[in-house]
């Protein structure tokens, strides 16, 4: 099927929420706007596109890992495999899910997926589901993301892991807040919001910073 019809949507819904259905994306990205399930991107990019470097942060930004964990928290993430292995434990009060292609990867405390499609299928938090890299998973998820949530960093970065490309005919700047990270090695960033063009959806998440908890 390629185009539905709204009354369909009871029979998408038991669709798309199977376990290991490849044809979720797919069909979400064929719903009308207004019923698909909410879709996000969150991550922070330096001006040359740099998102890590040796598989870590190649800044220490504690308001952008307070901002992380006020979003996620409470919903699905979805990461790859190098994007686990950086972190010290499965991320608290979040749906962990972790797509790798490795057969009998253990990940504690975090379910497998062998793909984007698969670990989509798999979410079972309230909406927004989001994905949080690298990289090449980033570039599977934009097309099917309705929100980005990027920290937008004012300086280059040397890093061997990128951020795709934004069309920009296809995302609309919704919210923009400047911010200065002050000392020796300051910069300015921004938290922004892009929409995706023609996107009816509107969801809302309540930031919930909890001052001095840098644990994302």
């Amino acid at each position: 099927m390629s185009r539905y019809n709204p009354r369909d949507y009871d029979t998408l819904t038991l669709l798309a929420t199977r376990p290991g259905n490849d044809t979720w994306p797919r069909d979400v990205a064929a719903m009308p706007a207004a019923i698909r399930p909410a879709f996000a991107v969150i991550a922070a990019v330096a001006s040359n596109g740099v998102i890590g470097i040796d598989n870590r942060l190649p800044w220490r930004l504690p308001d952008d890992l307070k901002r992380f964990r006020a979003l996620t928290s409470g919903h699905a993430v979805i990461m790859g495999r190098r994007t686990w292995e950086s972190l010290p434990r499965a991320l608290p009060d979040r749906q962990n899910i972790v797509v790798t292609r490795t057969p009998g990867y253990l990940a504690d405390g975090a379910e497998t997926a062998r793909s984007l499609v698969d670990a989509l299928s798999r979410a079972s938090r309230p909406a927004p589901t989001f994905c949080i890299g690298g990289g090449a998973l980033y570039r599977d998820a934009l097309p099917l993301a309705d929100t980005l949530y990027i920290t937008a960093i004012d300086r280059a970065f040397t890093g061997d892991a990128t951020f795709p490309p934004l069309d920009r005919d296809q995302w609309c700047e919704v919210e923009r807040e400047p911010h200065t990270l002050r000392g020796p090695e300051g910069f300015d960033y921004a938290f922004v919001t892009f929409r995706r063009v023609g996107n009816d959806l509107a969801f809302s998440t309540t930031l919930r910073v909890n001052k001095g908890d840098n644990d994302v």
